[in-house]
């Protein structure tokens, strides 16, 4: 049967807990504002559009009524004057369009403007419209600057008042680069002047800025993005407590999972954070006596093994004179059995001492080169070998955990590379080092990558005396290698075979200099 691997997957990319937190915020502010607006839609009959069109009619129609007043009041030959006066006062651009086809300051105009006061006009032409008074219309039927006769003869008298609508916004567009206009409906006619009755006033805004008639949205869209930066700031020392504490506790869990119990993750908040924090307190040190305890354990154990085993192989040894034959055969059988329960002993001493030994770590200079072709020429079983690299790079490390560590890497590449030559491979990479161990055995099957480093751990085809030994090699490097303050991991080699790789950090010895 096939062990069952558990393979973890690569975590997916994420917004940070602050910009969840901002996110969720403003779909809940935009779920909030799109339920208004339907109950507004709904309810009402409004929509966001006509609450802006409001908005600009109650601006535009009051202030172009008082310019239809003065224009009433003047002759045409004064229009230019007037809504050159009363455009620099609304900070826009006016000009009139009438029922004769006749523009009034409406050089330079845009268009699409142009366009859309024709058709204004037009419509209004169309539209049923009160009899007009025969002494008003000539004999083409055009407007004349004279008005009724009096009741008293020929005496010009004044028209008769009426009740005149007010203006009123017909269209309203935008342009380019933040143009906008609008157009109005005025009444002009009845006065002694005896203008058209109707026209379209237009205003124009060159571009987008402060005036009396339009609606600049500027200032709204800041007030959004000030909202906007406020609650983000409101929200920062909140998810920052949070946060803050939370690398805290995935910094400590993440040493925890690489055998460093030391962590001080506990906080005296009083949420559900700060229970967690000191929930993983207490399981730290847990931990901490639970693995010493089994390392102390293995190491005693192994060292209590050590007197009996010696004593059993040198009875064997003495037992071996006196017998021949088939005896003798089968004495060597239990040799070869005591001899690998003494290497699984010697190896779980090593074990022991390498576990314990972190933070007591007794460091000089070393020569890597030389450290390195020394172990892999006395641990290589006979196979050929070459050690690339290094040449003249020194370290300041404990020359014991390294010898200890690379030599467990050359064994095992030596043991399962199926005789084939091993090649050590040395190189600095920024600050640190790394020592790469080559075979060209069978390498590791899917999701052992990992696995291997732990304890006794072995993948099926190594479960056998010839395949491999107790499961304890790679688990001496990994700990050699974090007692060094560095790591290992491996990999399949594209060619076939297997690379580990033994990473330390790289320190330069500091030399003693001489007074």
């Amino acid at each position: 049967m096939s062990e069952k691997v558990l393979v973890l997957k690569m975590p997916r990319w994420g917004l940070p807990l602050y910009g969840q937190v901002l996110t969720w915020f403003f779909i809940n502010i935009g779920i909030v504002a799109f339920l208004f607006w339907l109950l507004m839609r709904l309810q009402f009959g409004v929509s966001l559009s006509d609450l802006f069109a409001e908005q600009l009619r109650g601006r535009v129609e009051p202030r172009t009524e008082l310019v239809a007043t003065e224009l009433r009041e003047s002759g045409r030959e004064l229009w230019g004057s007037v809504l050159e006066s009363s455009g620099e006062e609304l900070g826009v651009r006016l000009a009139v369009y009438t029922l004769d086809d006749e523009w009034f300051n409406g050089a330079g105009l845009p268009q699409q403007l142009r366009e859309e006061a024709v058709v204004a006009v037009d419509k209004m032409k169309t539209e049923d419209l009160p009899p007009r008074r025969r002494d008003e219309r000539g004999s083409s039927g055009e407007y004349q600057k004279g008005g009724r006769r009096g009741p008293g003869g020929d005496r010009m008298g004044p028209p008769p008042r009426a009740t005149r609508p007010p203006a009123r916004l017909v269209f309203a567009s935008k342009g380019n680069h933040g143009s906008q206009w609008a157009g109005v409906e005025i009444y002009l006619g009845g006065d002694p002047h005896r203008h058209p009755p109707r026209a379209v006033l237009v205003a124009y805004s060159k571009e987008r800025k402060r005036n009396e008639l339009f609606v600049d949205f500027r200032p709204l869209v800041a007030t959004g993005v000030g909202l906007i930066v406020f609650s983000g700031l409101l929200w920062l020392p909140f998810v920052h407590r949070v946060t803050k504490r939370l690398r805290v506790m995935a910094e400590g869990a993440e040493k925890i999972s690489e055998g460093d119990f030391k962590v001080n993750v506990a906080s005296p908040r009083g949420d559900e954070i700060g229970r967690l924090s000191r929930v993983i307190q207490r399981m730290a040190g847990r931990l901490e006596v639970l693995v010493d305890g089994q390392k102390r354990f293995l190491g005693d154990t192994a060292h209590e093994l050590c007197s009996p085993l010696v004593r059993v192989r040198m009875g064997l040894g003495v037992l071996e004179q006196r017998l021949e034959g088939a005896d003798r055969d089968r004495l060597q059988n239990v040799e070869d059995e005591v001899g690998e329960l003494a290497r699984l002993v010697d190896e779980l001493l090593a074990f022991s001492k390498a576990s314990l030994a972190k933070g007591d770590v007794g460091k000089e200079p070393v020569f890597v080169h030389e450290l390195c072709y020394e172990v892999t020429q006395r641990e290589c079983l006979g196979n050929e070998f070459t050690v690339e690299g290094g040449q003249g790079l020194e370290l300041y490390t404990s020359p014991d955990l390294l010898r200890r560590a690379l030599g467990n890497l050359v064994r095992n590449a030596a043991r399962y590379g199926e005789g084939s030559p091993l090649k050590v491979k040395i190189e600095k990479h920024g600050e640190e080092v790394w020592i790469g161990v080559l075979d060209r055995g069978p390498g590791l099957p899917e999701g052992w990558s990992e696995r291997v480093f732990e304890p006794f751990a072995r993948p099926e085809a190594a479960r056998t005396r010839e395949g491999g030994g107790a499961g304890l090699g790679l688990a001496i490097v990994k700990t050699c290698a974090e007692s060094l303050g560095g790591r290992v991991f491996c990999r399949n080699r594209q060619t076939g075979g297997l690379e580990v790789v033994l990473v330390i950090p790289f320190t330069e010895p500091v030399r003693k200099t001489e007074n």
